[in-house]
């Protein structure tokens, strides 16, 4: 009795589709810190312009000069609320990676658990059968020899 070739081969696509979604999460992890990143930049971005702002406001400026701080930095609050959109997005397309992986790799114990079992059964038939070929041949020695 030989191994059936359908578990390895079912047991190796189940750790395949494991490693294509690692790499998805890696990917998702990437997204993430270069939303931080780009998160961190402009709120610096933001609180800079703010400093400069009200420094500005101490001198004498023009009202065209006053409406361009305040538009620049409405600017940056929304694309600053728009990152932010876009990272709770991101958190919540990791989750689901991690939901998706964690499922396939129970799916991969399973084929591997499948293929153990497929293994020790065929293992288990060759010791009978080994078992049977000995006890023969010892009834076979024995009826010799009388």
């Amino acid at each position: 009795m030989k191994a059936r070739p359908a578990w390895p081969l079912l047991a190796q696509k189940a750790e395949d589709a494991v490693n294509a979604i690692w790499v998805e999460l890696v990917a998702s992890r990437k997204r993430i810190e270069h939303l931080q990143v780009s998160r961190t930049r402009m709120q610096n971005l933001y609180e800079d312009y703010k400093r400069r702002a009200a420094q500005a406001q101490e001198k004498l400026h023009t009202m065209v000069e006053t409406n361009s701080y305040r538009h620049y930095m409405t600017q940056l609050q929304e694309l600053v609320q728009r990152v932010d959109k876009d990272l709770q997005v991101a958190f919540h397309d990791q989750q689901q990676i991690k939901d998706k992986l964690r499922k396939a790799e129970q799916h991969l114990m399973r084929m591997q658990s499948l293929v153990e079992r497929d293994l020790d059964a065929v293992r288990k038939h060759n010791r009978v059968l080994d078992q049977k070929q000995m006890d023969a041949l010892g009834l076979t020695l024995f009826n010799l020899r009388s």
